[in-house]
């Protein structure tokens, strides 16, 4: 077993503007959690606490982009575990939605922020596993709050054989579901059902960020955000950013039809969105397939070149 408390807690490498935006974002999500716990009668909120929060990606390893001011628009998240010690509080959507808005409009935050709410059972599992995600933020985090004598999980390494076969099997599986919606988005577009057709264009385009996250790291978080699944796979390849030319408010608004088409394009009688914008959608989507399919495909070769011969 591992201590949390054995994590880096230093964040000396990053510029004193990004230290104090962490220190905001960890103030947020602690008073926020505060406050959500308040007054609760059922047990897990009487007893909920939030045992760590720890910084992961490109901060933490010191290789994050903020080109924000240049034409490509680019930059990296503030990528966050949010450690916790019931199954309730992860899956609290309530809460998770107040924090994310907070961090959102907070005025001192300035870089975006992608957190992941779970439980120290989950992550120990995960670890024992062997599998990379948790593996990686283990080794490479670095805690912004613990709580004292929380232990983590020794990580197990995977075999070449586990490795390899969990890689393809993840692969094959969402790739092919990515496909499939990307045939039904077509039809629905042929028969004029834009919304619907957008809908399946976001599930196309999730699946295929999915592939990708499991394909390289084993782990995809339980959510249907694009913002949130574009963000960490960018983090794993900067090559995906290229996918999403954001430097035109046009393209912007565009993007954030199809973060939307999730929830609104079934739900909503205002969403409306334009064949032209569905093109153009489709083509980038389609251009996510590619990047993706080469990325992993690249990815599972390196592991089946370390198979025993």
């Amino acid at each position: 077993m591992n201590r949390i408390s054995d994590l880096r807690t230093d964040l000396d490498h990053l510029p004193l503007s990004k230290q104090n935006e962490l220190v905001r974002v960890r103030d947020i999500i602690l008073s926020e959690f505060d406050a959500a716990m308040t007054g609760g009668t059922q047990d897990w909120k009487r007893q909920g606490r939030i045992l760590a929060i720890i910084l992961f990606g490109s901060y933490a390893r010191g290789d994050w982009v903020d080109e924000r001011h240049t034409r490509k628009r680019y930059q990296s998240d503030f990528d966050i575990l949010i450690i916790l010690n019931h199954d309730r509080l992860a899956r609290h959507s309530n809460l998770w939605i107040d924090v994310e808005e907070k961090l959102l409009w907070d005025k001192s935050i300035h870089t975006p922020v992608h957190f992941l709410p779970e439980t120290l059972q989950t992550v120990n599992d995960e670890l024992s596993k062997g599998q990379y995600f948790f593996t990686d933020i283990i080794k490479q985090g670095i805690a912004l709050y613990h709580k004292a004598g929380v232990n983590l999980a020794t990580a197990r390494p995977l075999s070449p054989e586990e490795a390899h076969e969990i890689a393809s099997d993840y692969f094959e599986d969402r790739i092919s579901a990515a496909q499939d919606f990307m045939i039904d988005f077509k039809a629905s577009v042929e028969r004029g059902s834009l919304k619907h057709a957008a809908f399946l264009l976001h599930q196309s385009a999730e699946n295929a960020y999915s592939a990708h996250l499991l394909t390289h790291t084993g782990y995809c978080p339980s959510t249907h955000r694009l913002t949130t699944l574009r963000g960490f796979c960018e983090d794993l390849d900067r090559d995906l950013v290229d996918v999403w030319p954001l430097d035109t408010k046009k393209a912007r608004a565009a993007f954030n039809l199809l973060v939307d088409a999730y929830v609104k394009a079934r739900y909503s009688k205002h969403y409306d969105i334009s064949e032209e914008t569905l093109g153009w959608l489709s083509d980038r989507v389609a251009d996510l397939h590619r990047q993706v399919r080469q990325s992993c495909e690249s990815h599972i070769a390196k592991l089946a070149s370390n198979l025993p011969s």
